[in-house]
């Protein structure tokens, strides 16, 4: 599949049990061999799972995890607008990762990076497909860190919602996340503070197709769980 052009719009998505899970719109900063980057600003229309919403920033409680509507195979989607933080989102071929660069909106103050656990990321013509794992990895610019949601990652192990081998593959990227940190890799590179968004790029509609999981691509996909596990 050719590489996207800077300034391209495509949808950075969640793909679950061949149904999406989520969807950020984005525009494509750089596409090359080793590396996709793209910006999600605010006032970015997304779309996530009801659940989801209802745990994260809703008032009320609720009695179900991730896992729990997940595995269920019957979320609804609702409508979310991005707020608050522009990103840019580096991810690296092949790897269980990504890194995110955030930025305030109010004061464009570099507020750090945020190492987000995913499988490795697949392309249709107009989506970016991955999946998040739960557990991420806050860096101030400082480079003091730690470990976020390690407890809900863990629970999707034990009940075998992560597979046993993808498991596996998120503790060697975890070694690598550290890694980088300390070799003061270019993902982590302070001399990129300066980037910011290029103005002419407008905030990326959702994709009219936002929703379709295209079954005669799999050969080209990474998908959740049924062609890892079952």
């Amino acid at each position: 599949m050719n590489c996207w052009q800077p300034g391209a719009q495509v949808m950075l998505r969640g793909i679950a049990h061949n149904k999406v899970w989520i969807v950020h719109p984005v525009t494509v900063v750089q596409d090359s061999p080793d590396l996709l980057a793209v910006q999600l600003v605010p006032g970015t229309p997304c779309k996530i799972p009801a659940g989801l919403f209802d745990r994260k920033y809703s008032d009320g409680a609720s009695d179900h995890s991730r896992w729990d509507e997940q595995d269920s195979r019957q979320w609804q989607m609702r409508d979310w607008t991005w707020q608050h933080r522009r990103a840019l989102i580096l991810l690296p071929p092949q790897k269980y990762y990504a890194v995110y660069w955030f930025w305030l909106l109010d004061s464009d103050e570099f507020e750090g990076w945020y190492v987000n656990f995913q499988l490795p990321f697949t392309r249709t013509h107009f989506s970016i497909d991955t999946l998040d794992l739960e557990i991420d990895l806050i860096i101030r610019p400082d480079h003091r860190h730690q470990w976020k949601d390690e407890l809900e990652y863990l629970e999707g192990v034990k009940r075998g919602s992560i597979p046993a081998e993808v498991a596996r593959e998120v503790e060697k990227a975890r070694e690598e996340a550290l890694n980088l940190i300390m070799a003061k890799s270019p993902l982590f590179d302070p001399g990129s503070l300066e980037w910011k968004p290029d103005p002419a790029w407008e905030i990326p509609p959702l994709h009219p197709h936002w929703n379709i999981v295209d079954d005669g691509a799999k050969s080209n996909r990474t998908y959740w769980r049924d062609e890892i596990s079952e």
